[in-house]
């Protein structure tokens, strides 16, 4: 279990690079990290996990510069979703193809809520696990017709919505991350998915307007982060379910 959370915790430091990458459009390589003002190589104890932020009380210790309260959630995070699909799932296939899945979510909730982008990059690797797992549950042919249909209707939901307000409300990326997490899961799962993501975005709205007091009238959603939420909730709590959904 240790070695797991020890896991979590570097694919979480992991996560931040990409974050860093498409969030300020800084450089992204695998050499040892830098502060923010780019002038000097982190330490080796500036670069462990949570436990540096907090010593450091969120900010470079030479250039005082504030480190962002996303590094360490996220490595958090990160720690959570490789010690509860570890519990979950156990020392098997289902737990590197859910943990990878869901590492690729966390990655779209945060760039999408603050980009309103899905990068195809991230969605690539989330189409080679859908694959690869679809083709060990001997499911492919299932998965990818359920992912068609969904995907589909979604799109032409998304066209109706369109015409009728007159602005853009759902994008493409929208529609291939639906395809994806279908062909991952099944057609039953993924529309409680989306059922759950759009309940999760109505809640976030809500805070938008009447505490936060936004205005939300010509604001674009970020549908793909509340959609990528819900299917880390629900493919946590699918073996919960006491109906029998994996084969719909």
């Amino acid at each position: 279990m240790l070695i797991v959370a020890l896991i979590g915790l570097i694919f979480g430091s992991f996560l931040n690079n990409i974050l860093t990458y498409y969030l300020e459009g800084k450089i992204f390589d695998f050499y040892r990290s830098k502060c923010n003002c780019q002038v000097r190589v982190l330490s080796y104890i500036e670069l462990i996990p949570i436990i540096s932020w907090i010593i450091q009380k969120g900010h470079c210790k030479v250039c005082k510069t504030k480190i962002a309260i996303r590094y360490p959630l996220i490595e958090i995070s990160s720690l959570i979703l490789s010690v509860l699909g570890y519990l979950i799932y156990g020392a098997s296939y289902e737990f590197l193809f859910i943990y990878i899945f869901h590492l690729s979510l966390l990655l779209i909730v945060v760039i999408d809520y603050k980009k309103l982008i899905i990068p195809n990059r991230i969605l690539a690797v989330m189409l080679i696990v859908a694959i690869t797992k679809s083709v060990f549950t001997e499911a492919i042919i299932t998965s990818l017709l359920s992912s068609f249909i969904l995907s589909i209707m979604i799109y032409l939901l998304g066209l109706l919505i369109t015409k009728l307000k007159k602005v853009d409300s759902l994008g493409f990326g929208d529609v291939k991350l639906v395809f994806i997490i279908t062909l991952f899961s099944n057609l039953l799962l993924s529309s409680i998915i989306i059922w759950i993501g759009s309940i999760i975005g109505l809640i976030f709205i809500l805070i938008h307007k009447y505490i936060l007091k936004i205005n939300t009238n010509s604001k674009e959603y970020p549908l793909g982060a509340y959609i990528s939420l819900a299917a880390i909730l629900v493919t946590f709590l699918e073996k919960q379910i006491p109906v029998n959904i994996g084969n719909i």
